[in-house]
């Protein structure tokens, strides 16, 4: 859960292959009564390394339908404010986790990443993403 966030809802309706919402949480939604949202909010309000700020209000994501914010000035502020990342999922997020999995695979191989060659098959957006990070590493 992201620090000084209130989860408002539970579940997924999309039931997509490359997230485990649906799986953890359920293919409907639920949400929560105004009267828990607020409790909840009250609670975190009173603990002492609140800072006053509720960096977000919402459910679980992941990122369906490339969502994002079309607002460049409201995205800046969400970045000072969050405690973790802010990124947009199916590049970044994609990246993540290849070059987890990559930097796994040549700890098991015995290998370096220096010492391999990356090909990607397709240049789309997460490809180059998964790329660029791991030429980075």
């Amino acid at each position: 859960m992201i620090k000084d966030s209130v989860t408002i809802m539970r579940g997924c309706f999309g039931g997509c292959t490359f997230c485990s919402i649906t799986a953890h949480q359920g293919r409907a939604i639920q949400s929560r009564s105004k009267a828990s949202i607020i409790g909840e909010i009250e609670k975190l309000a009173k603990d002492k390394q609140f800072k006053g700020t509720v960096s977000d209000i919402g459910g679980p994501t992941a990122n369906m339908y490339q969502m994002k914010c079309t607002q460049p000035e409201v995205e800046a502020k969400c970045r000072e404010r969050m405690a973790i990342p802010v990124f947009h999922d199916d590049q970044h997020g994609t990246a993540i986790i290849v070059a987890s999995a990559v930097l796994n695979g040549m700890e098991l191989a015995g290998k370096s990443l220096d010492s391999v060659k990356l090909v990607a098959s397709g240049a789309g957006a997460a490809a180059l993403a998964c790329l660029n990070l791991l030429v980075s590493l």
